[in-house]
Parts: structure tokens; C-alpha cells; sequence
């Protein structure tokens, strides 16, 4: 009987090991599938953030906002393509003025197109999916950022640089100057003088 009990041992230990290893390939096979899906849609899932009017935001000025507590951090953001004024530049009070406005309401989405040399997020924000950046050069209250314009999504470029013309041929905000003074000219002259 021990001789019986010892082979169906090892058969039924074999056949428990096998099975082990069916579940096992299976159970990878699966893992796999999942994590090849969470890569193609994380990087979609990742590139927006949605703010609601119960976060904190402040307009630094008018290419840059703080969100405060936005998943109990703070997230500091540059508007993609666009340059508008410093707050001490001509215009500035004005062009940060007009960036509150536009984000009164609260509730916007923010199209992350990367970061910055400062760790900023980059973004494309959106209210009621229409494009802010482009709205902030359209009423003459930003430039076109021509430096980094090829870097933009889904081809924003020529629609920034069409806009700023618009504005400038309507002499909206900014343009209203004969001669205004760009924000990154103003930055290199102010650091030539330090």
C-alpha cells in the first residue's frame, strides 16, 4: 500500500506542479496584456489635469498660474507658446488682469506638453475646450512664442503665429505700442544691466 500511496503521490505532486505552471504562464501572459495597455493609455490618461473651481488658483502673471492643493501638492504652470509681458513690463498688470478673467469661472483642463528648464508643467489650458493660450494672443495680450511654437501639438503653431498678426493688424492690447518691447527682450536687457 505504501508503494501505491508513494507513485500517486509523485503523480498527483507532478500533476499539482504542472498545473502550477499553466496558471503560472497564464497568470504572465495576463500581466503582460494588462501592462502593455496601461502603457498605450497612460500617457493620454497623464497629459491632462483637470482643475475645478474648489482649487486654489493664482495667476502669477500673464503666462503663468499656481494651482494650490492640486493633489495636495502645489503645480506651477507655463502657458505653452505664448511670451506675455512681465508683471514690471508695460502691459503686464493688463495681460495678467486678462488671464484672471478668463480662468474666473474655475473650472478648466490642462493640456500638459511637457516641462521646463524650471521644472514647470507645460500646457495647453482649455475652458469649455477653447484654447486660453490662443485666446491670450488673440486679444493682444501675448506673443506668440516663436522658440518653441514647433514643439506645440496638433499643429498650434501657425494658429498662434496667425493670431498674433491678427491682433498686431488690429493693434489689440500689446499692440496698441508702436514699438512694444518683447518679454524676452526685456528679461535680456534687464539682465545686461545687473
Amino acid at each position: 500500500m505504501k508503494i501505491v500511496e508513494t507513485v500517486f503521490g509523485c503523480a498527483a505532486t507532478r500533476l499539482r506542479k504542472a498545473d502550477e505552471r499553466v496558471l503560472i504562464a497564464k497568470f504572465r501572459k495576463w500581466v503582460s496584456i494588462l501592462l502593455c495597455f496601461i502603457s498605450l493609455c497612460l500617457p493620454v490618461l497623464a497629459n491632462e489635469i483637470a482643475v475645478s473651481s474648489k482649487q486654489s488658483v493664482k495667476v502669477i502673471d500673464g503666462d503663468t498660474i499656481k494651482i494650490i492643493n492640486l493633489y495636495d501638492k502645489t503645480l506651477k504652470v507655463r502657458l505653452s507658446g505664448i511670451d506675455a509681458p512681465e508683471l514690471n513690463q508695460k502691459y503686464g498688470e493688463e495681460s495678467a488682469n486678462y488671464l484672471r478673467h478668463l480662468l474666473k469661472g474655475g473650472d478648466f483642463v490642462i493640456w500638459s506638453t511637457g516641462r521646463d528648464r524650471y521644472g514647470r508643467l507645460l500646457g495647453i489650458i482649455k475652458v469649455n475646450n477653447v484654447d486660453i493660450n490662443l485666446l491670450m494672443i488673440k486679444s493682444g495680450y501675448a506673443w506668440a512664442y516663436r522658440r518653441y511654437l514647433s514643439s506645440l501639438p496638433q499643429k498650434k503653431g501657425p494658429q498662434y503665429l496667425t493670431a498674433e498678426l491678427n491682433a498686431r493688424d488690429l493693434k489689440l492690447g500689446i499692440w496698441v505700442q508702436r514699438h512694444p518691447t518683447s518679454p524676452w527682450q526685456f528679461r535680456r536687457s534687464k539682465k545686461s544691466r545687473q
